[in-house]
């Protein structure tokens, strides 16, 4: 089998949701979480304060936190640049039902945010998180100038892909084109440093894109990401001598497609 056969949606070693933290300075509160969390065979640590949090949270790297907007000593952005979502999954699970929270979840790695009087609805999230991979490798500010190029002419499509890269990298800038000869075009111009492309295209198909990125010396070392429905055997054969090229099948989950960018992004 063909190194690039083995790639195709094989993701990297995944670590599992084992550690949960809850954070909260109402105690009846966390305690009500936790008995239900340990049902879940979930180890679970609570934290009342800022002083608790700080020490706690290197000691223990839970790979998930619960908590709320605020705790004595810290509030809103600053309590999630300390909880840092892009190296675990965090959830917000208050009644500060800000304005801005769309934005916010947005423009952070913040995995959502339950009222407190949908307990259900965030044991439910937390049960769809015990299986998914913990965003271990998530940028930070080295991605502040890197470049995304997606190509592929559905505008539906593009928008799925875009939406899902912005949200996990909104550091990134994001650049879409509609074929392979408006993206020749457009890196002609413009930095890139990861290429997402489709196969069936008008124009310039996707084959013919890879192909001339191949024979071009400024071009033939981008990593490039290939989101096909229709990758043939025949096309890993021709590109499996090929380090820079990832396949991965349509359709693909938005956490398949942002792990495996952070990744060909060297995140």
């Amino acid at each position: 089998m063909s190194q690039i056969q083995t790639r195709i949606n094989t993701p990297a070693k995944a670590v599992h949701l084992k550690k949960v933290m809850v954070i909260d300075p109402v105690q009846e509160t966390r305690q009500l979480l936790v008995l239900r969390l340990e049902i879940l065979g979930l180890e679970v640590l609570e934290v009342g304060d800022a002083k608790e949090l700080k020490g706690l949270l290197e000691s223990h790297a839970p790979e998930l936190v619960v908590s709320e907007w605020s705790v004595p000593g810290l509030e809103g952005m600053d309590l999630l640049n300390i909880l840092q979502p892009q190296k675990r999954h965090v959830l917000l699970f208050t009644e500060n039902e800000a304005a801005n929270i769309l934005e916010l979840l947005e423009r952070t790695h913040v995995r959502g945010w339950v009222h407190k009087k949908k307990r259900s609805d965030l044991l439910d999230r937390i049960k769809s998180l015990i299986n998914e991979p913990i965003p271990t490798a998530l940028p930070g500010k080295e991605l502040a100038q890197r470049h995304i190029l997606l190509i592929e002419d559905s505008g539906m499509v593009r928008g799925f892909v875009r939406r899902a890269l912005a949200k996990a990298f909104p550091e990134v800038v994001i650049r879409e084109a509609e074929d392979g000869k408006a993206a020749m075009a457009e890196m002609s111009q413009k930095k890139v440093d990861l290429i997402i492309t489709d196969l069936e295209m008008p124009g310039m198909d996707g084959r013919t894109f890879l192909r001339k990125m191949r024979s071009n010396a400024l071009l033939k070392a981008k990593p490039v990401m290939v989101l096909s429905g229709n990758i043939t055997p025949d096309l890993l054969r021709e590109f499996m001598e090929d380090p820079y090229i990832w396949f991965l099948e349509k359709p693909a989950a938005p956490e398949e497609i942002v792990e495996i960018a952070g990744r060909l992004l060297k995140v």
